[in-house]
């Protein structure tokens, strides 16, 4: 007649199951679901959960369940052989995990970070130390989808580890991911353009992200631009800033706070098309029936 370990002796949290540990004799056979016993004294000799059962002398034995009232019992006291079983107590994180982008789901390890439930007070019970400088894994490498992280191998130390049980050697709690500052950033100057009568400058490709990027990540840069005026001319004064992160892996990373960058650019002279390109089966133009020189031509309609 086996009992979860509770710290003590105490055979009085002995498990009783009819037909499994114990019978009856002399019970009606429709009652047989309807009674079981509870011991008011009894005794382990030891506290600990073993391996090998133990003679325990229950007394103060008492019926219970639906049909308890239909019967007496002769023999109050019961002599058996038992084992005090593993307590099951579960484990749980008390902090929330993070880590700054890197491209990959491993977590850091927790450490003390931990707390378990339902172990009897003054006992000796912990994580063991591997288990506590072990890494988890994220439920994913991205910063917006990261949410939850595990940490599998979980195992037990202290002294009195042995009379427990994890209810799951694995345990999960809440992770977050946060993006990756992207702080070396610089202009590819020129920043050129055909003259749109507007000070309006256009980033393009005209820029370095640096060396913060994991080589594999895909992200690329916009920004709100203007020239000095919007005048044509040479070596104009160029600034962008109202930058926002582009590409599949663009959400990962992170912008200095008000960055603004500066360069110089060249606003040109519109091009006036060539002879070329006046020609009727470019069907960007349109044909107006023009003559010049004695020649059919089409010009452009913008």
């Amino acid at each position: 007649i086996d009992k979860e370990y509770d710290g003590t002796t105490d055979g009085k949290g002995a498990s009783f199951v009819p037909g499994k540990n114990f019978s009856f004799a002399n019970i009606i056979d429709n009652d047989q679901t309807g009674l079981s016993l509870s011991a008011g004294s009894g005794s382990y000799t030891t506290k600990n959960v073993t391996t090998n059962a133990q003679d325990v002398t229950f007394g103060s034995l008492t019926l219970t369940a639906t049909a308890a009232g239909n019967y007496n019992l002769t023999n109050t006291s019961l002599t058996a052989q038992g084992r005090i079983t593993p307590k099951v107590i579960t484990v749980s994180l008390t902090s929330t995990a993070t880590k700054t982008y890197d491209g990959n789901t491993q977590a850091d390890a927790f450490g003390s970070h931990y707390e378990l439930q339902d172990v009897v007070s003054g006992d000796t019970v912990s994580l063991s130390e591997a288990s506590q400088q072990a890494t988890g894994h994220y439920n994913s490498k991205n910063v917006k989808e990261a949410t939850t992280v595990q940490y599998d191998g979980i195992q037990l130390a202290g002294a009195d580890k042995g009379n427990y049980t994890l209810a799951s050697t694995s345990v999960a709690g809440t992770g977050t991911i946060t993006p990756k500052t992207v702080r070396t950033i610089t202009l590819v100057s020129p920043i050129d353009k055909q003259d749109d009568d507007t000070d309006a400058a256009y980033l393009g490709n005209r820029y370095q992200l640096g060396t913060d990027l994991l080589s594999v990540d895909v992200v690329g840069l916009s920004g709100e631009g203007h020239y000095e005026d919007s005048s044509v001319g040479d070596n104009k004064a160029v600034t962008f800033q109202n930058f926002q992160l582009t590409g599949k892996d663009g959400g990962n990373y992170a912008l200095p706070s008000g960055l603004t960058l500066s360069g110089v650019g060249n606003i040109l002279k519109k091009t006036v098309p060539g002879e070329n390109d006046f020609r009727a089966d470019r069907p960007q133009y349109i044909a107006l029936n023009t003559w010049y020189h004695g020649v059919e031509r089409s010009a452009m309609s913008e």
